[in-house]
């Protein structure tokens, strides 16, 4: 699957703040709402997925020849 450069770069701040908006719709909509739960576990395994998905490409490209840190 082809993507293009700028939207594969943004995508790992993307899940993050998707999944940011979604904790906080959680918090919004309460603890007595039973959509409260989903939205919770969706945000935070989007955050996840964000912080995992930046970290791999870090330690990738620190693999690469020519690149020193």
């Amino acid at each position: 699957m082809f993507l293009p450069e700028k939207i594969y770069e943004a995508l790992p701040a993307t899940y993050v703040m998707v999944g940011s908006s979604l904790v906080l719709g959680a918090a919004y909509i309460g603890i007595d709402q039973s959509l409260m739960v989903g939205y919770l576990a969706v945000g935070l395994s989007c955050i996840l997925a964000g912080v995992m998905v930046a970290g791999i490409r870090r330690r990738e490209r620190s693999k690469e020849p020519g690149i020193q840190s």
